[in-house]
């Protein structure tokens, strides 16, 4: 079973692809979809559609996990994020593949054991759990650590 998990942002949405088999978590691959500053906020939530349709069609995954968003205390920061989940989610809706979205707090639970982790202790035991040997970013690390919650979330039925 595949699973695509995604970080999501209007500036670095992450992205990582794992996969399940006798119940091991395999890393298949991971990046970053890097939108341009000056480009209007149209044509960055374009880019990011079209970015997440190619690693669909490229790894069929069976289901899609994303990170929930909290609402902080700059709400345009708010708002594009949310801009940028929904551009994500229409996609995800177009290819109708199972979907799950997870807390923050979750996801650390899940991946470090504690709901409170920094990202620099999620993004070692992303590398640890998954055997990367490269240098991933924080970004790939966050959809990883998502993928994998939801590879161990009860929601996926693996057939």
């Amino acid at each position: 079973m595949i699973i695509l998990g995604i970080d999501p942002s209007l500036v670095s949405t992450g992205w990582g692809v794992i996969s399940i088999s006798d119940s091991m978590v395999n890393y298949i691959d991971s990046g970053v979809i890097k939108t341009v500053s000056k480009d209007s906020l149209v044509l960055k939530l374009g880019n990011i559609s079209l970015m997440i349709e190619k690693l669909i069609t490229r790894f069929n995954p069976f289901h899609v996990a994303m990170e929930e968003v909290f609402i902080n205390k700059n709400y345009s920061s708010s708002v594009t994020l949310i801009q940028a989940r929904g551009a994500i989610m229409s996609v995800i809706g177009r290819y109708n593949i199972d979907f799950s979205e997870y807390a923050p707090n979750k996801i650390k639970k899940a991946i470090v054991g504690a709901g409170k982790a920094e990202k620099h202790q999620v993004q070692q035991m992303v590398k640890l759990l998954m055997h990367i040997k490269k240098a991933i970013s924080k970004d790939e690390s966050d959809a990883l650590a998502t993928a994998y919650t939801a590879s161990v979330n009860q929601q996926i039925k693996i057939i």
